[in-house]
């Protein structure tokens, strides 16, 4: 991470600690964020009011006072209030990028575009992603229509992907996962895909065959519930990390903070617990922040974990 990036995680961490933790005293303060020099500290948090956010001018949008010895933090918009980005919105900021890539003769201009474009890129393929309303429409038609769908399905263990032939049956959203339910003619039964791994869909002129399938009401009823019980009896996770990534991490995961300064192998990391809604969607969370995060447990979770990383160790804390 370059220097730039590191200065604005560690202001940004700053407001999380203070918003989190209200009258926090500036010693605690300068313990839990790692400034060694308060000076600097003190500096750093007089420079908070330039961090603003339409419509507010920055003057407006962050106030820091002390209280005694304790430290407060105001913002007309709650800390909460963040605007994350999904995949769609993602792509949505490439559309413009491409638009405004194409019309401009500036070279200047060209090269910070494609810098963006590029870095989009590096995290969703373009050759591989198609929006879900996309997906939507097609396999929506495709109900409508009475026809097979054809696919390329990547599950998250699989080393490659598989074609498979669907007869679509339910589009079905939950929190931050999207799935198609339909009899797939490969696997012989109802299965659950997810959108984000379906590449390559086209329907097909064969008809459903609507005459082969189990029930398949009870299918998507066990299905929902299936669902709501795995938010009920979702596990938690233990994890460290770094204070570099805990404003990104904060705005992925709701994570209870343990210990704000836990020192492992001459290295300062915040641990945490998290609750698990999904796997494979923490799972993603989590690799996306590198070696900046170590799982601890569950077991399983840091086993399964392991098997998708090429270079990244959990090592085995004791406390």
């Amino acid at each position: 991470m370059n220097s730039t990036a590191q200065r604005l995680n560690r202001k940004l961490n700053l407001i999380k600690l203070v918003s989190s933790n209200p009258n926090i005293t500036f010693d605690s303060l300068a313990k839990y964020s790692g400034y060694a020099d308060k000076e600097v500290l003190k500096k750093e948090l007089g420079q908070l009011f330039m961090v603003g956010s339409y419509p507010y001018t920055p003057a407006d949008y962050i106030e820091i006072y002390f209280d005694g010895d304790g430290l407060k933090i105001f913002m007309p918009v709650s800390i909460e209030k963040y605007i994350a980005l999904n995949v769609q919105e993602w792509m949505s900021i490439r559309k413009i990028v491409d638009y405004e890539f194409q019309k401009t003769e500036n070279i200047d201009k060209i090269e910070i575009l494609k810098s963006i474009k590029d870095k989009i890129n590096s995290v969703i393929p373009a050759s591989e992603y198609v929006e879900y309303s996309e997906l939507n429409e097609l396999i929506q038609k495709a109900i409508s229509i009475l026809k097979s769908v054809q696919f390329d399905y990547k599950g998250r263990k699989d080393a490659k992907p598989e074609t498979r032939r669907v007869d679509p049956i339910y589009l079905f959203t939950s929190e931050m996962n999207h799935y198609l339910i339909g009899y797939c003619h490969t696997k012989k039964g109802i299965r659950n895909f997810r959108l984000d791994s379906i590449f390559n869909l086209k329907i097909t002129d064969i008809p459903i065959d609507e005459t082969s399938k189990p029930d398949v009401a009870k299918h998507i009823s066990e299905f929902h519930h299936f669902v709501n019980q795995s938010k009920k009896s979702s596990g938690f996770a233990e994890v460290l990390y770094s204070e570099s990534i805990a404003y990104n991490l904060s705005l992925k995961l709701d994570i209870e903070i343990i210990d704000y300064s836990k020192q492992f192998k001459n290295k300062h990391y915040i641990y945490g617990k998290t609750k698990i809604i999904e796997k494979n969607w923490f799972l993603s969370i989590i690799k996306n922040f590198g070696d900046n995060i170590i799982l601890l447990s569950p077991t399983e979770l840091v086993e399964e974990f392991l098997e998708e990383l090429d270079i990244l160790q959990i090592p085995m804390l004791y406390f």
